[in-house]
């Protein structure tokens, strides 16, 4: 399963399986814990019927969930943690009139967490693209090494052309973050072929590419966003990705 079709935000992903047909990566094999709702983690989003104490110190069942294993609960990819709780503090996910709240005291509601999940994977999706840029300019940047002149006179501008893309890309996905109130993960836009000295002249390449074109390139930049944006969204509409219910 890849990452997009798990409906999961996953970080630290670059050493995990690439999967060229859908530009994604493959989750490893193991035990992995679900939320609900991935911007509210481990808030209760339903009704409490009632609150039965522990007859003791809470032992989670090692059948149910592998606790003291590797690959289950507390293990290798958990993100769980155990800790006291006091009875008389009641719910920690709802407030005094029951409504539910988030980590820091913030009321929510399962629309507008379904809201910012939603609009947290169409910044997946800028990232994918950003990586996806990327790895065009490498290759590009490849084929141009040894090269004639003549294949290079006609790899050049095309080199530029994804250089001045990627500005764009990168603009559009600071953007996004900011106006949806989203903490970029410039981590998740990384290559490991891209370091430096690529990105010094990926932006050389822009700067030509935006000097021979300059009555163009507003209409182009704009057109290509609105694009992607189409595309994640009949995307988000379609049900390629996925979001919890």
């Amino acid at each position: 399963m890849t990452t997009e079709d798990s409906g999961y935000n996953w970080e630290d992903t670059d050493d995990w399986e690439y999967c060229a047909e859908k530009d994604d990566v493959y989750i490893p094999e193991g035990w992995w814990e679900c939320v609900a709702f991935g911007e509210t983690f481990s808030a209760i989003d339903q009704e409490v019927a009632a609150w039965k104490p522990c007859a003791g110190p809470y032992r989670p069942s090692q059948k149910a969930t592998g606790y003291g294993t590797g690959e289950g609960l507390d293990g290798y990819n958990c993100r769980h943690s155990f800790g006291p709780y006091d009875e008389r503090i009641g719910n920690p996910w709802r407030d005094k009139d029951g409504n539910l709240i988030d980590g820091a005291g913030n009321r929510i509601d399962s629309g507008e967490s379904k809201q910012k999940y939603k609009d947290s994977q169409r910044l997946r999706a800028i990232e994918r693209n950003i990586r996806a840029t990327k790895r065009q300019l490498v290759a590009k940047e490849q084929m141009m090494q040894g090269a004639s002149a003549e294949e290079i006179s006609r790899l050049q501008p095309e080199y530029d052309k994804l250089a001045y893309d990627l500005t764009q890309q990168n603009k559009k996905y600071n953007d996004f973050a900011k106006e949806h109130k989203l903490t970029p993960q410039y981590g998740r836009t990384k290559l490991s072929d891209f370091g430096r000295e690529q990105t010094k002249q990926a932006n050389a390449g822009a700067r030509r590419y935006k000097d021979s074109t300059p009555n163009t390139i507003a209409k182009t930049s704009n057109s290509d966003i609105i694009e992607s944006d189409n595309l994640v969204q009949r995307n988000i509409d379609s049900g390629n990705v996925k979001l919890d219910n």
